[in-house]
């Protein structure tokens, strides 16, 4: 199918609390344990974590944990981009190539399987041919799918769903023999229109996260689907009018940005259960609020805040005492914060330029106590 293309140094280290007085806090029940939430009224951290090592990795991105002393890398070499894997103990690198932005990969829950979207342009014209790799034989089966755009994600070991772009192929489940199964029931909700459409599909626990967002209204639902409703879906609205949500690993609990009001130039931080119940009051506020991270065990969110002035911030969360550490600071953000698989570890892409202009990458590993 032919498709026309539409186209930091580190500052400071917050080691020291910042005074909170009698600080308030929100008792929430939750399934037998109480969830301590901060109140919007005592937003300032105190120290529950602290940085027990820092090392600082220039000149390249992180982009993901492949173990605890692993990790994807990108870098930019006079505008050639390459890709590899660092060892962060002994600093060694391995597996070195070229970078195509044009390829999307998708890695199966255990490891074994690789959905590849890969992109040619020809012209105006980009074609994509999507395959599925098995990595212990290197064996690829073609799939018989051509949307160029569109997102993709693994429902279990052995079933990948991807949902094409608008008129890009609609929604399929493919199989590990790369067979394609329509879901025409699923592409009539998840694929309306150019003012009318789904987003950041995530699966948590049982269900199918989206955002179905309505730009002409300025509109930006959470819903959910079942799993096992995905062939005759059913849709759930969680919560409305949000920017960006992550779900927590088991799934129970969602953060959520939204805009303080609709005349604030403020954004918030909150947290709720799976059913859209309001866990607390806020837990931050700033000018932008992005890269949210739960740690593997969901005790933990980390995210990042941008304040009028500025300066940007990582905070970590601590779901059992309601409180906040204020952890790292840097020029600008460079991409998603990520923990490590074992949660002791949290990866802080930034960019060390003043100007914007010039590209300065740094990776920035901190290890907690």
């Amino acid at each position: 199918m032919k498709k026309r293309w539409i186209v930091c140094p580190v500052l400071a280290i917050a080691l020291s609390a910042c005074s909170t007085g009698g600080e308030k806090r929100t008792i929430v029940e939750e399934s037998g344990q109480a969830l301590s939430v901060m109140n919007a009224s005592s937003l300032n951290p105190q120290i529950i974590m602290s940085v027990n090592k820092m090392d600082r990795l220039e000149g390249i991105k992180g982009v993901k944990w492949i173990s605890n002393r692993e990790i994807v890398y990108i870098k930019s070499i006079k505008n050639r981009e390459s890709e590899g894997v660092r060892d962060l103990l002994s600093g060694e690198t391995k597996d070195e190539k070229s970078w195509n932005s044009q390829e999307t990969r998708l890695l199966s829950p255990n490891q074994k399987h690789i959905y590849v979207v890969n992109r040619t342009q020809t012209g105006e014209n980009i074609e994509a041919r999507h395959t599925i790799e098995n990595i212990e034989s290197s064996h690829v089966k073609p799939v018989s799918f051509e949307a160029v755009s569109g997102e993709g994600l693994w429902l279990d070991n052995e079933h990948v769903l991807y949902k094409g772009g608008i008129g890009d192929g609609g929604v399929v489940m493919v199989d590990l023999n790369g067979a394609v199964t329509p879901m025409p029931e699923l592409s009539r909700i998840m694929n309306k229109d150019n003012s009318k459409y789904t987003e950041n599909t995530v699966k948590a626990d049982n269900r199918l996260y989206f955002q179905e967002s309505d730009y002409p209204n300025g509109i930006h639902n959470l819903n959910y689907i079942a799993l096992r409703d995905l062939h005759k879906p059913q849709v759930t609205t969680v919560s409305k009018d949000v920017l960006r949500f992550r779900p927590s690993p088991d799934g129970q609990k969602i953060a959520l940005i939204k805009k303080s009001s609709s005349e604030s130039s403020e954004y918030e931080m909150t947290l709720i259960d799976s059913e859209g119940k309001q866990l607390g009051n806020v837990v931050a506020k700033a000018t932008h609020i992005e890269q949210m991270s739960w740690s593997p065990d969901g005790s933990k969110l980390a995210y990042g805040t941008t304040m009028a002035g500025g300066e940007n911030q990582v905070y970590v969360l601590d779901l059992k005492s309601g409180s906040t550490s204020s952890i790292f600071e840097c020029e600008r953000f460079d991409g998603d914060i990520l923990w490590s698989p074992d949660g002791k570890q949290l990866m802080v892409p930034s960019n060390l330029s003043k100007s914007g202009v010039d590209y300065l990458p740094v990776t920035n590993i901190l290890q907690f106590n």
